[in-house]
């Protein structure tokens, strides 16, 4: 990591110590497996702290360890468009299909990236009779999509795209690539390569695996009824679920929008990025006319979202925004993404401050009393003196 960030954890030892309390907490009590927690602060990771183990029986955990993020990675895949719409290779207001022909098959013409951004483009849904050898084929899984007939005119409603987010943001992004380049392989490229990243992966690889954290507990329901939200836009078949996320082969497939992998100063520091204003340590990799749009609400932003179980505000940009999350913060300019099972990241871009949890046992919703995130999130910003 960066010599400003290393240095500047010595001078933050209270602080690294009552988050290893909270942390070491929670896995005595069963809460937790492992745990990792960062924070960047003007521009500098101020904490980098983990505790518990890689698996029930496993190694300890460190700050290399990496963590599946889920929905986390939404905002990566953000920043990757907004990469290439900067680059004027991509245009988020026009069709979609300008750049992927058959995606405008069954009235999907006018659909564009930003309708996907704001997840409102009517396509949440799985294509039908999904499977775990579906899911890791990503020319069939984009064809798939390409022929999903919309669920609803694009932006007429919201309705959170929970997987299907990743191929369609991907794929775009492939496809205006002047490489070609697969988006894991444009991540790694265009984000984690300038950022200096040492934990940041789309794919599970043999020399990565003995880093890799064993997810346990359950974040999300199987037996709801077929037709019901949560199963249209993520199916029984291959749920958020450690026997089907802990496989080798859906971990070693490019699942963008769920399946993913990072430490927390990993994550961290691509929010310290957009807190910063688009540029960290030198590099920067978006405008700060860009960052500025990232903060404006979506139309409609407070409707109620059927996948979610209620309103979901977010940004014309691809984020959830704060104001309504007690973890980051009362500030509705706050970008955050947050994951199945309680791994967050977010940027307060008025303080400068950007937090990274990541965890290996997921849990469902949580009472803000008990929520591990909003302990610590409060804990970081009463030892920073913000608000």
């Amino acid at each position: 990591m960066p010599g400003k960030g290393m240095a500047a954890t010595t001078a933050y030892g209270g602080l690294a110590s009552e988050l290893l309390a909270v942390l070491n907490e929670r896995i005595g009590a069963g809460l937790e497996v492992g745990m990792q927690v960062a924070a960047y602060h003007e521009g500098g990771l101020i904490v980098d702290v983990a505790a518990g183990t890689r698996s029930e029986e496993g190694d300890k955990v460190d700050g290399s360890t990496l963590f599946q993020i889920f929905s986390v990675f939404k905002g990566v895949l953000a920043v990757a468009v907004h990469i290439q719409a900067e680059r004027r290779l991509l245009d988020i207001d026009g069709p979609i299909a300008d750049y992927w022909p058959e995606f405008a098959r069954h009235g999907k013409s006018g659909i564009t990236l930003r309708h996907v951004l704001t997840h409102s483009a009517g396509i949440p849904q799985m294509p039908p009779e999904m499977n775990i050898a579906k899911l890791a084929d990503w020319s069939g899984m984009a064809a798939a999509i390409a022929d999903l007939a919309p669920i609803h005119a694009p932006g007429e409603r919201s309705y959170y795209h929970g997987m299907t987010y990743g191929w369609l943001l991907g794929e775009a992004v492939r496809r205006t690539d002047p490489q070609q380049r697969a988006i894991d392989i444009f991540i790694a490229e265009e984000i984690s390569r300038p950022l200096s990243l040492d934990g940041l992966f789309m794919r599970m690889t043999d020399d990565l695996r003995p880093r890799l954290a064993t997810l346990s507990g359950s974040p999300y329901p199987t037996d709801l009824p077929a037709d019901s939200p949560l199963m249209i836009g993520i199916p029984a078949a291959v749920a958020l679920q450690p026997p089907i996320f802990n496989r080798a082969d859906v971990q070693s497939s490019l699942v963008p929008a769920v399946s993913c992998f990072a430490n927390a100063r990993s994550i961290g520091k691509v929010f310290a990025m957009l807190a910063e204003g688009g540029e960290i340590d030198g590099a920067r990799l978006l405008s700060s006319t860009c960052i500025e749009t990232l903060s404006e609400p979506r139309p409609n932003s407070d409707a109620p979202d059927p996948f979610l179980g209620g309103p979901a505000r977010l940004s014309i940009g691809g984020f959830m925004l704060g104001g309504g999350k007690p973890a980051v913060g009362p500030h509705e300019d706050t970008l955050f993404s947050i994951g199945a099972g309680g791994s967050i990241a977010w940027a307060d871009r008025r303080n400068r401050l950007a937090v990274a949890i990541t965890h290996n046992r997921l849990y469902g919703h949580q009472p803000s009393v008990s929520d591990p995130q909003v302990r610590i999130g409060d804990i970081i910003r009463r030892h920073l003196d913000i608000v």
